[in-house]
């Protein structure tokens, strides 16, 4: 993926290209973990560096579950350079947003 191109092979890259992908659902850290090819113990120290950067919700039920903050800038920066779909996306969940608060 673009992700990769630019950066290079990275774990935390490998993390939020999944989260890209699967940026309408809320997913575990074991979830990530099996679709990303990454031990589970790394994937849960990046997501609670994602979460302390600010750009993950988070629903804490027994499990945490995990997802990019689709008003994000940073998150949208990465979509951008990901994908002009996840782009499209975004700024559409944030017009609903802004219409439904008006």
């Amino acid at each position: 993926m673009i992700l990769n191109e630019l950066f290079g092979e990275n774990t935390r890259i490998k993390i939020l290209e999944k989260l890209l992908t699967y940026d309408d659902s809320f997913l575990t850290a074991g979830e990530i973990s099996r679709m990303a090819d990454v031990s589970s113990k790394i994937v849960h120290m990046h997501m609670n560096q994602l979460e302390e950067i600010g750009i993950l919700e988070v629903k804490k039920n027994i499990v945490k579950r995990f997802k990019l903050k689709a008003n994000d800038e940073r998150v949208l920066a990465l979509g951008l350079i990901e994908t002009n779909e996840y782009q499209r996306k975004s700024k559409t969940r944030i017009n609903i947003k802004k219409a439904s608060l008006s």
